[in-house]
């Protein structure tokens, strides 16, 4: 749990949310690939301990995800952005698995998961071939 809080006046761009690792570089690369248009961070510091907030506009609407630093707010981001959704190339409902490895199938859903071998966010009906 991060209870850092940024410089005054410094945005959070890619560089500082690197810093919360590859998972997290992954989840704004899915973000980007779902079509948001706006993507922002805040924080609130006052009461203590420190929260951030990731919000996404969309054509269709906006969410907000909150968590204790940047990372954790952008990976609960995508997971409202994308559960329940439709995947456009298996036409099956989608879900995100923000902390599941394996490629164990979900009957009748496709699967967003971390792939840590190719440090990616893929779809399960992308299969196995790599």
């Amino acid at each position: 749990m991060s209870t850092d809080k940024p410089e005054q006046d410094t945005p959070l761009d890619e560089t500082v949310l690197a810093k919360f690792g590859p998972r997290a570089m992954a989840g704004l690369d899915l973000l980007r690939r779902t079509g948001v248009r706006e993507l922002q961070f805040r924080f609130s510091d006052e009461p203590a301990p420190v929260l951030w907030l990731a919000y996404g506009e969309w054509p269709q609407g906006r969410l907000v995800a909150a968590a204790f630093d940047p990372g954790a707010a952008l990976l609960q981001l995508v997971e409202r952005a994308v559960d329940g959704g439709t995947c456009k190339h298996c036409r099956r409902p989608t879900v995100f698995l923000a902390h599941v490895t394996d490629s164990t199938p979900l009957p009748g859903m496709c699967a967003y998961q971390w792939d840590p071998e190719l440090a990616v966010i893929r779809r399960s009906c992308e299969g196995n071939d790599r």
